[in-house]
């Protein structure tokens, strides 16, 4: 029964063409527009809430020519920071630059090859923390680090991380 069902309809797709192509065509847009739509509310629904103030929180991406494409990333060049501080400085409260990339973490005879983040200060401000060991005000000192607990439960053990030196 159901290789008759296909065969007629194999055969209504041969005999009308046009009307057969436009279907596909409307099938195959309205499909596209949808699977658009839900990424895009999947965007906007999955931004991280775990920040107090994510509402007021935003990035700034840079887009560059790169050959015969278009380059989008989250990282700007550090003077951006401070051109947005004099023209919108009213506007903003904070604002932090940062820079992501993988770097090699050394203590001792651990070496570990890990994303990190450098940042202004201003960022232990803008986004919540949930600190463990230290303080908050201790990221103002441009010598400190902040580890997430896996980071520094793999480079110290159960050792204290206050106070150590890490090679970066």
């Amino acid at each position: 029964m159901f290789q008759s069902y296909l065969r007629i309809g194999w055969r209504n797709i041969i005999k009308s063409k046009a009307r057969s192509f436009i279907n596909f065509s409307g099938l195959a847009v309205g499909m596209a527009v949808a699977i658009i739509i839900g990424l895009w509310i999947h965007d906007e629904l999955s931004y991280e809430k775990n920040n107090k103030n994510y509402a007021r929180i935003v990035q700034v991406m840079e887009h560059s020519n790169i050959g015969d494409g278009i380059s989008t990333e989250e990282s700007l060049p550090m003077p951006v920071s401070a051109e947005l501080r004099n023209k919108f400085g009213s506007n903003f409260t904070k604002i932090a630059s940062t820079l992501t990339y993988e770097q090699n973490v050394v203590y001792g005879d651990k070496a570990l090859a890990k994303i990190g983040c450098f940042a202004e200060p201003a960022f232990v401000d803008i986004i919540t923390l949930n600190i463990k060991e230290g303080t908050q005000t201790s990221f103002k000192d441009r010598t400190s680090i902040l580890l997430s607990e896996s980071l520094a439960k793999a480079l110290f053990g159960n050792d204290d991380p206050i106070n150590k030196t890490i090679l970066l």
